[in-house]
């Protein structure tokens, strides 16, 4: 398979545009369909200050990169929610990426800011670990935004 746009070797097939395209112009047009699903959304402004919750994985911290090469200023919030080698390895990659490239990641440690992890959280709740991760990522989530005075 080529590229559509430089008919060189594809890496990547995209069923949903029946295109296969090579390293440089996925990025571009990945970067295009976030700038064009912002915009025909209206989901926020140039001038709006924007908070991301990310994970230290390749979904959110992709999504930062894009968002900041767009040119919105985003802040990354990490919630160590005490999972784990998962938090310690997600906490790690986190800093790394935002330390990379200047960005301002502010870390909520549930143990220490809060008093318990998800694993004490679902015991002590007798409720599933999602159930309790979710309620409390949203409401932390949240409460960063709010008290950082983020738009967004």
């Amino acid at each position: 398979m080529k590229c559509r746009v430089c008919r060189e070797r594809a890496v990547i097939s995209v069923r949903r545009h029946n295109a296969g395209f090579c390293r440089s112009h996925f990025i571009e047009h990945i970067h295009r369909q976030v700038a064009r699903t912002i915009s025909d959304h209206h989901m926020f402004g140039a001038d709006d200050r924007l908070v991301l919750g990310v994970s230290g994985g390749k979904d959110s911290l992709a999504l930062w990169e894009i968002l900041t090469v767009l040119g919105y200023r985003v802040d990354g919030v990490y919630l160590h929610l005490g999972i784990d080698e998962y938090s310690s390895d997600g906490l790690r990659l986190s800093r790394q990426f935002a330390s990379e490239r200047d960005l301002s990641l502010r870390v909520v440690d549930l143990g220490s800011d809060h008093g318990f992890s998800i694993p004490e959280a679902a015991r002590l709740t007798s409720r599933a670990a999602c159930s309790a991760c979710g309620l409390s990522k949203r409401y932390l989530l949240n409460e960063a935004a709010a008290e950082m005075g983020y738009d967004v």
